[in-house]
């Protein structure tokens, strides 16, 4: 690769760094493994057949997958790397709203309810939300709904 060709097209290792759990700052050589097939991505005809591609993990998918004519996958490791990076939560605010819901029915007169109840309880307000209705109220009891 030309010097310029380098300066134009800035390398992964930032990103990578930030990453320990998916690959060690130690493990100089699967560094510049990455590097190398992040910098060559641009010039792939591949990728630009997959620009079109909407979603963002179908795109990686199927750049780990491709194989040139020597049936060598150029891209299998930065396309893992990617994949990897994109399996991590990035917030765990999912898990927060679950535990308020978990919190929300306990008062001093009801610390002491069941798994199953809450489970229960929880249940009733997802298949509640996904029924777009406001309230229980206007909400008919299904099978899903009894423990």
């Amino acid at each position: 690769m030309k010097i310029s060709w380098v300066k134009d097209n800035p390398s992964i290792l930032r990103i990578a760094l930030a990453f320990p759990r998916v690959i060690s700052v130690y493990d100089v050589n699967t560094l510049q493994i990455l590097d190398d097939q992040w910098r060559k991505l641009p010039l792939a005809k591949n990728t630009r057949r997959n620009k079109t591609e909407k979603k963002v993990n179908v795109f990686w998918v199927k750049l780990s997958k491709w194989s040139d004519l020597k049936e060598n996958q150029p891209y299998s490791d930065i396309a893992q790397f990617v994949l990897d990076c994109l399996m991590f939560p990035h917030a765990n605010a999912d898990c927060e709203r679950i535990f308020s819901k978990i919190n929300l029915p306990n008062s001093r007169t009801r610390n002491r309810l069941v798994t199953r109840t809450v489970d229960a309880i929880l249940l009733s307000c997802d298949v509640i939300k996904r029924n777009k209705r406001d309230n229980c109220t206007n909400s008919e009891q299904t099978e899903e709904m009894l423990p």
